[in-house]
This record gives C-alpha cells, sequence and structure tokens, in this order.
C-alpha cells in the first residue's frame, strides 16, 4: 500500500519526503508547492489492532516535529496540513469500537485535519494486478465509470474488492475529483416511435393525432370511442 499510494501522489505532482522524525515507522510526507495545488500530507500506515491512544499521543507528538523542522516546514502547512491514517484491515466486518476510535480520530479539531482511510490487502493486488499498467489515477477513473463493478459493489458492499478501495480513496484524498463518462444518450422521440411501429401501434398515434386536429370541437366519449375501435381493430389482425 505504501508503494501504491507514493505513486498516487507521485502523479498529482506531489514530492515524497521522508522525514527523520517518524523514525522507523512505517509513513512519508507528500508535498505539492504548486499555489494552485497547494497540500501537504503526512502519511502513516496502521493495522486494525493499534492502540488509539498511543496513536494519539504520537500524532500530538508529530505535530510538534512538524512545526520545529529544521529544512522544510512551510507557514502555508498551519492550513494546508492533512494527516492520513491507512489503517490495514484482514476483513471489512462490523466493529463498533474501532468505528468509534475513528469517528474521534477524525473528528478531533486540533493540530490539522485527521483522515484514516481503512484497506485490505487484497484490495490493493486485485487493483495492482488488473488497473495497474495504466497508472494508478487512469486505473482509478476507470474503475469507478465500470458499471458491472458499480453493481457487483452495491450488491455486495461488505467485500474487499479493488472497486471498494477506490470509493474509499475518492472519499478521503481531496486532489481526486470524479469525473463521469460522457456517454451519447439516444433521442427519446425516436426511441418511442421506434417502439410504437414495432408493435403496430404508430399508425393509432397518428390518426388519433389527425383527428383531434380536424375534429376540434369533438367531446371526450368521442374521442376515447374511436381509440377503441382502432385498439379492436388491432387485436383482430
Amino acid at each position: 500500500m505504501i508503494h501504491f499510494l507514493k505513486d498516487l501522489f507521485n502523479e498529482h505532482e506531489f514530492s515524497i519526503v521522508e522525514p527523520e522524525f517518524l523514525e522507523g515507522q512505517s509513513g512519508f510526507m507528500a508535498v505539492n508547492l504548486n499555489p494552485s495545488r497547494l497540500g501537504f500530507f503526512l502519511v502513516l500506515f496502521k493495522n486494525e489492532d493499534v492502540d488509539f491512544v498511543e496513536l494519539n499521543e504520537l500524532i500530538n507528538q508529530y505535530f510538534m516535529n512538524l512545526k520545529r523542522l529544521p529544512v522544510g516546514y512551510d507557514k502555508r502547512m498551519d492550513k494546508n496540513f492533512t494527516l492520513i491514517i491507512c489503517l490495514k484491515r484482514a476483513a471489512f466486518t462490523y466493529n463498533e469500537t474501532l468505528n468509534r476510535s475513528i469517528f474521534e480520530v477524525e473528528e478531533d479539531p486540533y493540530h490539522f485535519r485527521k483522515l484514516v482511510l481503512p484497506y485490505a490487502e487484497v484490495e490493493v493486488q486485485e487493483f495492482n494486478e488488473l488497473y495497474r499498467a495504466e497508472g494508478i489515477t487512469r486505473g482509478l477513473y476507470n474503475l469507478l465509470n465500470d458499471k458491472d463493478k458499480f453493481y457487483d459493489f452495491k450488491k455486495h458492499s461488505a467485500e474487499s474488492t479493488a472497486y471498494h478501495l477506490t470509493t474509499r480513496l475518492f472519499i478521503k484524498l481531496p486532489f481526486l475529483h470524479y469525473q463521469g463518462k460522457e456517454e451519447e444518450l439516444e433521442n427519446l422521440g425516436s426511441l418511442i416511435n421506434s417502439r410504437l411501429k414495432q408493435i403496430n401501434l404508430n399508425s393509432l398515434r397518428d390518426s388519433a393525432l389527425n383527428f383531434i386536429k380536424t375534429n376540434e370541437n369533438v367531446s371526450l366519449e368521442e374521442e376515447i370511442t374511436l381509440i377503441n375501435m382502432w385498439l379492436e381493430e388491432l387485436d383482430n389482425e
């Protein structure tokens, strides 16, 4: 997962930095100084059995370390910094305690924005095997626009698939924006006319419209009687 995310950040013009204060912890920093895409991310990788009390203490420590960076600190970090905790899970079974801990981390208003990205190793493997060859970003967009994968996702929302990972990435990473594929829609009028012709009702429509145009004063009862006569003739054909 760490190589997956490093490559994804690189594709979006982020520079990857591995600060010394991580001290062997699995993680990295991603920095984009382009004013139109400004962003600073600290990405950590933890297992689902992590002690969240210790993790919160570590987050506070990292905040102080960031402020004291001798090289690399940028005052724009104060309003543009995001912590992403990639939480490796064996399976996406319901876990109320874990969900509450994730909620508390993400809702904590202090220091900087915090996001938790749950994932399963099989999701990353599936994506790498089927979609990574075209580039991670392109693969994510193509997968998200795959209608068959979407319907499978709706039917099996608790499964661990590349599509599930993709949806979480789009929810958590602010530089990913959904881009739907444009599809040429059929002309509805032409579609209706074609279908009426197939079931031998095209002439009925034309006759009814012509009757109404040439008999403006005809009563509704007479219109219904005439239409019923045409329907009976169709049934007898």
